[in-house]
């Protein structure tokens, strides 16, 4: 047995055809702004999630960007005030003035790393490369620190040949790296 519904009569019909122009205006108008609601609404989001990547860049990366500045800078300049000990020869004065610069910018290293191992406590904080990298740092940092001081013993003791050997041969290339 085959069922078939009534057909509608064109009174029954309700189309958008059917609808007067001024409720056609209406609806397209109101697609409109539904789009334009949705638009701002993926905007707002989209720019929510950009802001929140820059002040991950701006709290975390910055930070990190400014203390490894710091110990680039500060090696950087306690191998000038190393070789500068090792050039004053037996001037006591000009070498006790290098020293403290060392000790001073030693300490700043110090300030530096103690802020960088509490951002490197935190493992969400760093990614793998940033350890490997600090790893690196310190490995350097704990080869070159002594040759620092055997440098000034060497030239303390009156040795500037050895003290200036020591520093071209191994205290230059540790400082570089």
């Amino acid at each position: 047995m085959l069922l078939v519904a009534p057909m509608a009569t064109s009174s029954e019909c309700y189309t958008v055809k059917s609808w007067s122009i001024r409720r056609r205006l209406g609806a397209g108008f109101l697609v409109v702004m539904l789009a334009m609601a949705a638009l701002v609404v993926v905007g707002v989001v989209e720019v929510r999630s950009i802001e929140s990547g820059l002040t991950r860049i701006n709290d975390q990366n910055a930070v990190k960007q400014r203390l490894a500045i710091n110990f680039r800078g500060s090696v950087h300049d306690r191998a000038i005030a190393l070789r500068d000990v090792v050039l004053a020869g037996g001037d006591r004065t000009a070498i006790a003035e290098e020293l403290d610069l060392i000790t001073e910018l030693t300490d700043k290293y110090t300030v530096s790393d103690e802020k960088m191992q509490a951002i490197f406590a935190d493992p969400a904080a760093t990614s793998a490369a940033e350890k490997a990298a600090y790893a690196d740092i310190n490995k350097v940092q704990g080869q070159t620190l002594p040759l620092i001081e055997k440098v000034v013993a060497l030239q303390r003791a009156g040795d500037q040949d050895a003290a200036q050997a020591l520093l071209m041969e191994q205290a230059k290339p540790a400082f570089i790296e």
